[in-house]
């Protein structure tokens, strides 16, 4: 049963990626790889992949909407500092870029709250451990497991 959730998991994010295009299909199968792969290390109930995958997409989409801020404030820095940009251009700048910094820990925290609805505390740790384990799978990956 949990196979059949999994394959469907999969294959629901593969053929949205694919609708998408090329551009956006690695990152959609990254992230397809990323659902199995913590769907299998939580061992998740139907009824708990149920609640949790909506959320755990939702806290997805606000760390990379950080992401991007992160990028795009760091783009601004260097290019004022590249620039020549008043000093108070370049503080102003910074405060800014370390304001989305913090902005991380928050969303983390405020989802941590969201997961302890829906999973045992154990099912919440194994959430930390797998998703420390899937970035390290995937550092591994795009350095050839040197």
């Amino acid at each position: 049963m949990k196979k059949i959730i999994l394959a469907a998991i999969a294959a629901l994010v593969f053929f949205n990626a694919s609708a998408q295009g090329d551009k956006a299909g690695w990152r959609e199968k990254i992230m397809a790889e990323k659902v199995a792969f913590i769907s299998t290390e939580l061992e998740l109930t139907p009824e708990e992949a149920q609640v949790f995958w909506p959320v755990y997409n939702k806290a997805e989409a606000e760390r990379n909407n950080l992401f991007k801020a992160s990028r795009a404030a760091y783009k601004n820095l260097k290019e004022a500092i590249e620039q020549g940009a008043p000093e108070e251009r370049i503080k102003a700048l910074t405060k800014g870029f370390m304001e989305i910094q913090k902005k991380g820990p928050a969303i983390d925290s405020k989802y941590f709250e969201e997961y302890s609805k829906i999973l045992s505390p154990e099912k919440m740790a194994k959430l930390i451990l797998s998703e420390e384990k899937f970035r390290r799978t995937q550092i591994h990956k795009l350095g050839g497991n040197k």
